[in-house]
């Protein structure tokens, strides 16, 4: 089994804030490994958003933000963006042209104005206009917040039990699906881009039709949703929007958690997302993980452009390992990237 130690320095403002709030902030005890409850969110119907473009429409908005990054692809903008009203709020996230030429001249510290156009299934911007420029302040140096080294987990590694809390506001741990095969992917509710987050769990919906659907394929299958939004993302918050994506319990849950278990299982697979004090920096990769009936890495999805057959499929194939006798080996991966 291949592990890559990480040396972990995490990044948190306020440490001692996020200790009040948290009790799993100091060295690990029986206490810091449950799963604690954040402090509840604010009243949402996450399953009634009429900013949704209609299947067929394009929805256009105005904005202003600030260029923090332009990616070596010269399509993608890390924009530190103003609220957009009746969308939402203000963010930090990744944006991208449809032409290259659409950031050409584009700087970090630039000021801009552009349009951001969101279809019921893609979002992108153009237009961009460059009002003035400021030059990037230095970055500060980070405060800390106590969290675990970890081992990276690759294919045919043993997931770890992990403690959370599901939609219905029921403690469950991972090792609770053991003999399942079990899909993995990671998403926080406050997420109205249709690339990102909302792709992801269209793609768990049209996931678990196509494995109800196949009378004749496996049973013992469950998806997980984990929200690293964990202070808002709470029991009803997660269960409303659950429902939106028309969820089977029975099939699918949604999970939320302590902080310190969060940071530890998306750093396992590479998962990176930033947070920024008053806001919530959307800058973040993608993940999807495919355990076998024994807990063990079966596939990892790099992204949101893989393909729901994909996933089918793996998912099958997991779901067939056997529980007892010896371990069968695990398929080789495919190099993937990013």
């Amino acid at each position: 089994m291949r592990l890559k130690i990480v040396q972990r320095i995490a990044y948190v403002t306020a440490f001692a804030a996020v200790t009040l709030i948290w009790s799993g902030c100091s060295p690990p005890t029986e206490e810091a490994t449950s799963a604690k409850m954040p402090p509840p969110a604010p009243a949402v119907d996450s399953a009634a958003d009429s900013s949704d473009p209609a299947p067929g429409t394009t929805n256009i908005y105005e904005v202003k933000g600030v260029i923090q990054e332009i990616r070596p692809n010269g399509r993608t903008a890390i924009i530190k963006h103003e609220e957009v009203p009746g969308y939402m709020p203000a963010m930090t996230m990744p944006l991208s042209v449809k032409e290259a030429g659409d950031l050409s001249g584009v700087k970090a510290g630039d000021s801009v104005a552009f349009r951001l156009l969101v279809t019921s299934d893609d979002g992108w911007i153009d237009q961009v206009r460059v009002l003035n420029h400021k030059d990037m302040p230095p970055v500060p140096p980070p405060t800390t917040r106590l969290v675990r080294n970890v081992d990276m987990l690759g294919i045919g590694d043993t997931l770890p039990n992990y403690p959370f809390l599901n939609e219905l506001g029921k403690d469950i741990k991972t090792d609770d699906f053991r003999g399942k095969a079990v899909a993995l992917t990671f998403i926080f509710t406050r997420c109205p881009f249709p690339n990102f987050c909302p792709r992801l769990t269209k793609n768990f919906e049209d996931t678990l039709k196509a494995m109800e659907a196949d009378e004749k394929g496996p049973k013992n299958y469950h998806l997980l949703s984990l929200s690293f939004d964990v202070q808002f993302d709470t029991p009803p918050v997660l269960r409303a929007y659950a429902q939106r994506a028309h969820y089977n319990p029975e099939k699918w849950s949604f999970l939320t958690g302590a902080l310190i278990e969060v940071d530890d299982i998306t750093e396992r697979f590479g998962l990176v997302f930033n947070r920024e004090e008053g806001t919530f920096n959307f800058d973040h990769n993608g993940r999807t993980v495919v355990l076998d009936t024994r807990g063990r890495v079966h596939a990892i999805f790099i992204g949101n452009e893989w393909k729901v057959e994909d996933l089918v499929a793996k998912l099958k194939e997991a779901a067939l390992v056997p529980t007892t006798g010896e371990a069968p080996p695990v398929p080789e991966p495919k190099k993937e990237n990013e």
